[in-house]
């Protein structure tokens, strides 16, 4: 509960509990009284209390959708940031600052630790693999679709334009430079970094 939180009769129940914890810290509480709170369902650390709390939403978000694809900035109806926590918690795991346990519970209930565009790109980036693995090259026609519905003579040209660090002209969009993991990547089926505008216009003439 909040530190500010008071009950029906005005007693300031969050200082109250964030002293308390504060004197089981430090040793200055009973066993007795240690044992009574115990019972009472304490939650001796604020910080994983919180944790808890947002990861019961994100349990009960994954049960009813069968993921954690929701907004960055989602907020639950009952005012939990769900989004920014759970975007907290793949930065944790990424700079190996989550326990192993919290990343355990979180991928049993679907969490993927790439971000929303990195999964976009390795899904692509699999549909030109088995491009490649057919065809035997990346001279993909500028409108053509893969099988599982991704664009990907549009997607090649773009990472052409990103390797480039250009603006892309169909949209005017600004794109990041290419990583060099994605490039090597793409390096390794067989890209041909120079054919954007060959391949642009391959279906126009």
């Amino acid at each position: 509960m909040p530190p500010g939180y008071q009950d029906e009769t005005g007693f300031a129940l969050g200082n109250w509990l964030k002293n308390t914890r504060a004197r089981q810290r430090s040793g200055a509480l009973t066993q007795e009284q240690t044992a009574e709170l115990k019972a009472l369902g304490i939650v001796w650390n604020s910080v994983d209390a919180r944790w808890e709390r947002c990861y019961a939403e994100a349990a009960d978000y994954y049960e009813r959708h069968g993921d954690l694809a929701f907004p960055k900035k989602y907020v639950t109806e009952s005012g939990v940031r769900l989004g920014p926590w759970l975007e907290n918690q793949r930065i944790a795991y990424l700079k190996g600052e989550l326990s192993a346990d919290k990343a355990a519970r979180l991928e049993a209930i679907g969490m993927l630790w790439e971000g929303r565009n990195d999964r976009q790109w390795r899904q692509a980036y699999e549909a030109a693999r088995r491009y490649f693995q057919r065809y035997g090259d990346l001279n993909v026609p500028y409108q053509y679709v893969s099988p599982e519905g991704i664009r990907l003579g549009n997607w090649i040209v773009r990472q052409r334009v990103a390797y480039k660090g250009s603006y892309a002209d169909q949209d005017k969009v600004k794109r990041k430079p290419m990583s060099l993991e994605r490039k090597q990547l793409l390096d390794a089926i067989g890209m041909d970094w120079h054919e954007t505008e060959r391949i642009r216009h391959l279906d126009a003439g």
